[in-house]
């Protein structure tokens, strides 16, 4: 259940989440200004809002912080449940963007998987498999080509060397752009 408290003039909406495994009171905010008060099942709720107070200049500075994250960087809400509806559409668009690449076959990939990874938006194995983020399909084609051609690109150089990035840029030659923005993406689950 969602309820308010008014902080420096501000009404500020927060969670209670009671849990059989926390020790103490504890304070969340997310990206989405989401807050979670954690309580330990043996204390009283009435402790909330002093404990919100006492930590209040805290709390002020951290949405602060998180609007003014979000003004520079992208965030982008999904489903928690979406990897399922969206893997085929992913894998449909990754052969895509890999047949306009690797029209000539210069990289020798054997096999993709759509996964839903956690902090990497691709990846690739030294047996010629690629790994990539199903939540590449929440992402301007751009990126998302950016992200198909660093994995191709690693199927001939396995580093991050000199050469990789040479064969990264001959096939766009923007990467750097576009890599500087994609590293502004966030996500935010519902």
């Amino acid at each position: 259940m969602n309820r308010k408290i008014n902080i420096d003039n501000k009404e500020i909406e927060y969670k209670i989440k009671i849990s059989k495994r926390a020790r103490r009171l504890s304070l969340k905010i997310y990206l989405d200004n989401k807050i979670v008060v954690t309580l330990p099942k043996t204390s009283n709720e009435k402790i909330v809002e002093k404990f919100l107070k006492e930590n209040s200049k805290w709390l002020i500075k951290k949405i602060d912080y998180f609007n003014d994250y979000k003004k520079k960087n992208k965030l982008i809400v999904i489903k928690k449940n979406s990897y399922l509806k969206q893997k085929e559409n992913a894998f449909k668009l990754v052969n895509e963007i890999i047949e306009k690449y690797n029209e000539n076959k210069e990289f020798k990939l054997k096999n993709i998987k759509i996964k839903d990874q956690k902090t990497i938006w691709g990846s690739c194995t030294s047996r010629n498999n690629i790994n990539i983020n199903y939540k590449i399909i929440y992402l301007p084609i751009k990126m998302v080509e950016y992200i198909i051609v660093h994995e191709l690109c690693h199927l001939k150089e396995m580093n991050h060397s000199k050469n990789f990035w040479k064969l990264v840029e001959i096939k766009l030659p923007d990467y750097y752009k576009i890599r500087k923005k994609l590293k502004k993406i966030r996500f935010n689950y519902e």
